[in-house]
């Protein structure tokens, strides 16, 4: 019996009520034609409960459709939970199998962002948690629920609270918070003398090198095409610099982004600086309910010494102003650079929780111990070998 024949089979015994409360039933939906079933009701929870986009099957399903078609790829499936047959919760995940375990994870792994729980505003999204994540048939024969990138706010929070579960990786993602200010100026000004020194720099350093141009593009051919040049960038960076990213370790994974770049409805929007006619810098960004997230930027290199991502950031920041952006999210973590833009910040962790003993084992040893040791041995290597490992993970 192979994942998906596990998954479904359990679950098609599923329909009933179950869950922390009488009133409330779990059901699971599994495989993409699934999920495209539930789209209408799941894209109308997330209007009303104002989620970010990688929590909306606009993005979610075409996600999936390229992250998983292989035959051995994880299985897609959507947790839903209903209240007297009214849907007041979905949650996207993933199940695969590694290292022996059954794991859970966010739908849109390795790419997604912020994954969260959609919850009806209007209902008790606490005990639609406590149902979904407790439901034994919807989750049967899960090992661990590892689902990274949590914010503080975020619906699924109060799972961290939960008996045995496990907060990895805490970190910081700053953000600017653009409904604070009443016009761009009354935020520039809050930045300090030497900041805003170094953008007056950095752009008469760019204009002087050329004439320059900024663009702001939807979905669509000339979106994915830029989005396929500033992975090229980035890996170039991570190269010189002896890293790696595991967003950029599959080749799938680039099929992917530049999939969200061409697709409408993904919420993705892609701002190129130029320089003369050459892109100088470009950022790959995510909007949604009021939301701008930074997903990826980066620098052209042979202009990185001009300092190209400082214009382009101070380009969109303008743009998002004017499109009403409520936050502008820098993303975690909470980069020196990052910081001198943004004054807020809000946490965010990896939530893990065990469901069997081998479960705990996992998350004990290697979650908690060798793989955090293993992070931090390869950055201790110094970078000209750093640089062949990061060249081998990079390129295959």
């Amino acid at each position: 019996m192979n994942l998906e024949e596990r998954l479904v089979a359990p679950l098609e015994c599923a329909a009933g009520e179950s869950g922390a409360a009488a009133s409330l039933s779990v059901h699971a939906h599994v495989g993409l034609d699934a999920l495209c079933a539930c789209r209408d009701a799941w894209e109308a929870l997330a209007e009303a409960a104002e989620v970010g986009p990688f929590q909306r099957p606009g993005l979610l399903i075409p996600l999936a459709r390229e992250l998983y078609s292989e035959d051995d790829a994880p299985v897609p499936f959507l947790v839903e939970v209903r209240e007297q047959d009214r849907p007041i919760a979905f949650l996207p995940l993933i199940r695969l199998q590694r290292r022996g375990l059954d794991l859970v994870q966010w739908l849109g792994e390795p790419i997604c962002e912020y994954g969260d729980m959609i919850a009806d505003p209007r209902a008790d999204r606490a005990g639609a948690l406590e149902a979904a994540l407790a439901d034994k048939k919807a989750l049967a024969g899960v090992d661990v629920i590892q689902l990274r990138k949590v914010r503080a706010d975020a619906q699924i929070a109060p799972a961290f609270s939960y008996p045995g579960a496990i907060a990895l990786e805490p970190r910081e993602a700053p953000y600017i918070a653009l409904s604070r200010y009443p016009t761009l100026d009354a935020y520039h000004a809050t930045l300090n003398a030497r900041s805003r020194k170094s953008r007056r720099r950095a752009r008469r350093k760019m204009e002087e090198a050329g004439s320059l141009s900024f663009t702001v593009l939807k979905p669509g051919e000339e979106a994915a095409m830029m989005t396929g040049l500033a992975i090229a960038y980035k890996k170039a960076w991570l190269e010189a610099e002896g890293l790696a990213s595991r967003t950029f370790m599959a080749p799938v994974n680039t099929r992917s982004l530049m999939a969200m770049a061409e697709t409408p409805g993904t919420g993705c929007r892609v701002s190129v600086l130029k320089l003369g006619d050459a892109p100088a810098a470009i950022e790959i960004g995510f909007i949604a309910g009021g939301d701008y997230l930074s997903y990826l930027a980066a620098m052209a290199p042979d202009h990185i010494a001009l300092g190209p991502g400082k214009i382009q950031l101070e380009e969109t920041l303008v743009w998002a102003s004017g499109e009403n952006i409520r936050r502008f999210d820098l993303l975690a973590p909470a980069d020196p650079y990052k910081l001198g833009w943004a004054e807020d910040q809000i946490g965010v962790s990896d939530l893990v929780l065990p469901r069997s003993l081998a479960g705990k084992l996992h998350t004990a040893l290697f979650l908690k111990m060798l793989r955090p040791g293993l992070k931090g041995l390869f950055h201790m290597v110094p970078r000209d070998l750093r640089r062949v490992v990061a060249k081998k993970i990079l390129h295959g």
